[in-house]
């Protein structure tokens, strides 16, 4: 299920927790959770790695993400920052 133990190094404990409990789905896993600013953690960039249990889960975590309006960017293969999530 989704990692509900201690936080990333660097991770916002509460912004942390409304993504496990509202936006990832319960076979979900945060793999990589880092912040893009060291200075702007509450309403700054992060960079977050989520491995989805089956592909189907993909539409409702987009969903999910929509519904509690976080933005994102999705990470293609060959995006720079792509790198730092394998």
């Amino acid at each position: 299920g989704a990692r509900r133990g201690p936080p990333p190094k660097g991770a916002n404990v509460q912004y942390r927790l409304h993504i496990v409990n509202h936006v990832l789905g319960p076979d979900d896993d945060i793999t990589r959770f880092e912040y893009m600013q060291k200075h702007n953690k509450e309403t700054g960039p992060a960079l977050v790695g989520v491995e989805l249990k089956s592909k189907t889960d993909y539409e409702l975590l987009l969903k999910n993400m929509q519904q509690y309006h976080i933005n994102y960017t999705e990470l293609k293969k060959d995006d720079n920052a792509f790198g730092y999530l394998v």
